[in-house]
């Protein structure tokens, strides 16, 4: 386990505030991973992935609110492929894991884990799979005490074609129906929730064809998980869905990603009324050409606005993107955070921040497991440096703020450089660039102390549109959208 390090600003001293964020990682020699985490009842903090460092495959992970391991479990055998997908607290306190388990004879089988609150197992089952491939990512409790499962299987006599899978079992984990959805392509299930009307809201990616683009596929079922409607998004170009939600209005919230072609894949944010049609869409990416940024899980948050984690590709860096949005998908701030990012899960905290799960790769190669807790604004305080365990200040305190945006002809930037251990000054740039990714404004370019600053923004010579502000540091790049209307 590695140590978490509490830096705070401004004070000479180590301390813990109960909201602060911190970023930590868990893992041993070889590679660890997995995306589902989940605040408890107690309001610590329960993991679920898979491991390669310890004995058995299933890992399980519960910490505390400042990440200090409370106790961990494996589950499974020696010498077999076993992985957790998802976890979720059950109604009794316990807790429900979804996985694969192999055997000797390379066979895999769905596995099922029930255990209480302490992880101590009550059951499991493990159910024979008669299809070449298949993929179970979600679980969930449903209202009768059951679980819905969602993922995709397919088989090699049909050209390795796949079908949305979904899994409905009962209390004891026994199956109680399976439903396909597929138009003889390429369908993957991504999330499910259950619905009001105890039916199920489901999102995916549909392929019509072995070389046919996808697009994001939205499907909507009674409880018997028999079809109401189904809806799909998107154009030419490959686009998919990563996680859904249903809203407070009935409605519902799906991220994923689109193809904008000119520069490779964004974010997509969709907000759809109770039958599926279209209220809203938004769009946030890098403006570089030939990036690729993918949304990976969405909440709807206590204030009626949204909760994005993601991925941006900066350069060569893969890095987390978080995006909190408004309720009507307009952006009130976004922060990155380094580390390989890939099929994320984010949830909302009891005390108003967010916790996010994915993987990230040490010094040494192999992958580990990636927490990151933040405050209400997506700061951290505390990180640690996993190759040499020294104290290192957060660097996500550079605050990037637009005094007037939209704006007419002119506006001010004020953005926060933190004070750093390590350097008396930071390489810093600011940059305006387009929509087609060229930089249309340098700004500042050189060293800066730690500190507040403020810099004219005059766009007398740029046309009417949306422009992108671009601030990088030696560790840190924030970006925010610019709407000059004149």
């Amino acid at each position: 386990m590695k140590k978490l390090l509490l830096i705070l600003f401004g004070c000479t001293c180590i301390g813990i505030r109960l909201n602060a964020g911190w970023i930590r990682t868990y893992g041993g020699t070889a590679d660890d991973g997995g995306n589902s985490v989940q605040q408890t009842m107690d309001s610590n903090y329960i993991f679920a992935g898979y491991t390669y460092s310890f004995e058995a495959g299933v890992y399980l992970l519960k910490i505390n609110s400042m990440g200090d391991t409370l106790w961990t479990k494996t589950y499974g055998e020696t010498g077999c492929d076993e992985w957790g997908s998802s976890i979720q607290q059950t109604t009794d306190g316990g807790f429900i894991i979804l996985g694969g388990k192999g055997s000797t004879d390379s066979t895999r089988k769905i596995w099922l884990i029930k255990i209480d609150a302490n992880g101590d197992t009550l059951w499991t089952k493990a159910h024979s799979i008669i299809r070449d491939y298949w993929r179970l990512c979600l679980i969930r409790q449903t209202m009768d005490g059951g679980y819905i499962m969602i993922g995709e299987a397919g088989d090699h006599s049909k050209m390795n074609l796949t079908d949305i899978w979904l899994i409905k079992a009962d209390s004891a984990g026994d199956t109680l129906w399976t439903k396909t959805f597929g138009g003889g392509g390429y369908d993957w299930g991504n999330s499910v929730q259950q619905t009001s009307d105890s039916g199920y809201i489901i999102v995916g990616e549909a392929g019509c064809g072995k070389t046919a683009a996808w697009d994001l596929w939205l499907i909507k079922t009674d409880a018997n998980g028999d079809t109401l409607w189904t809806r799909t998004y998107g154009g030419p170009s490959t686009d998919g869905g990563h996680s859904v939600q249903q809203t407070t209005d009935g409605g519902y919230i799906i991220t994923g990603y689109v193809d904008t072609s000119t520069v490779g894949t964004d974010i997509w944010l969709i907000k759809t009324d109770s039958t599926g049609d279209t209220l809203w869409t938004k769009i946030f990416g890098n403006p570089s050409p030939g990036t690729g940024e993918q949304g990976q899980s969405v909440q709807q948050t206590t204030d009626g606005g949204f909760i994005i984690a993601g991925n941006i590709n900066i350069g060569s860096n893969n890095d987390i993107w978080l995006i909190k949005t408004d309720s009507t998908g307009d952006t009130l701030w976004t922060r990155t955070y380094s580390g390989f990012a890939w099929r994320l899960s984010v949830q909302q905290t009891i005390d108003g921040g967010y916790i996010v799960a994915g993987e990230t790769k040490s010094g040494a190669g192999d992958k580990d497991i990636y927490l990151i807790k933040t405050d209400s604004l997506g700061y951290v305080i505390a990180i640690e440096d996993p190759s040499t365990g020294s104290l290192k200040p957060s660097l996500q305190a550079v605050d990037l703020q637009i005094s007037q945006n939209p704006f007419s002809h002119s506006t001010v930037i004020t953005y926060q450089l933190p004070k750093l251990s390590t350097l008396n000054s930071q390489l810093l740039t600011l940059k305006i660039y387009d929509l087609s990714g060229r930089c249309v404004k340098n700004l500042v370019n050189g060293q800066k102390p730690a500190g507040t600053y403020t810099t004219p923004l005059n766009a007398k010579e740029l046309k009417t549109g949306i422009y992108f502000v671009r601030l990088t540091t030696d560790k840190h790049k924030e970006t925010k959208k610019l709407i000059l209307i004149k």
